[in-house]
């Protein structure tokens, strides 16, 4: 990762784009840009910058306010050929410099809500991610792909991560989605607490359609 950022061609310090709480990511961003990284040329300080999803990180480096930031693959995928989130603005000049980890799609139900499947999430309210982020979008396509129009079939909360397992576990919503690293602290937290009985639901039926 130092020599990826060495290799940042701008003379200005680097500045990272870190994540939102229970992320991966934040981890991460801690360790790649603290306030200045030990082992970057003497001229290439490293500045930690906030972006909570993945539209609000790529508009930030397209805008040249930030040199690299964290995404997930499809929504780096989308801000290149702007679609999904991204159709507003059309295409970001960003690229893609290095794969860290796997992320994993979760969705996260409350046993006693009714909720076997994405299909039973019909009227019920759901956590479908921040707007604009990768988990919003996939979430949609989950849900299309269970036969349901993902604006008017279900009430849409667009919680983060830590905030969709905090209104899970106090019944503001059914379920929720999430796309992200195994472990993420916040569903790890929500899983070992007990207090809310949980269903992990499967999706590998739509195999590459999500």
């Amino acid at each position: 990762m130092d020599r990826l950022l060495n290799g940042l061609r701008r003379p200005a310090p680097v500045a990272a784009v870190d994540a939102v709480r229970g992320r991966q990511e934040l981890e991460l961003a801690g360790a790649v840009a603290p306030d200045r990284r030990a082992g970057l040329r003497p001229d290439r300080p490293v500045a930690r910058q906030h972006g909570d999803e993945g539209l609000a990180r790529a508009n930030l480096i397209a805008g040249g306010d930030a040199d690299v930031g964290f995404s997930t693959l499809d929504s780096a995928y989308d801000g290149m050929m702007g679609e999904g989130a991204y159709r507003q603005g059309g295409r970001r000049e960003i690229r893609i410099l290095a794969v860290l980890y796997d992320s994993f799609f979760h969705v996260v139900a409350n046993r006693d809500q009714g909720v076997n499947t994405v299909a039973d999430m019909r009227g019920k309210r759901i956590g479908v991610g921040s707007a604009g982020s990768s988990t919003e979008s996939i979430a949609d396509r989950a849900l299309a792909a269970a036969g349901l129009n993902p604006r008017t079939d279900v009430t849409r909360d667009n919680l983060g991560v830590a905030e969709s397992a905090n209104a899970l576990a106090d019944g503001k919503v059914a379920a929720f989605f999430w796309i992200g690293g195994v472990p993420t602290a916040a569903v790890r937290d929500l899983a070992q607490g007990g207090r809310t009985p949980l269903r992990f639901i499967s999706t590998s039926r739509w195999g590459t359609s999500l």
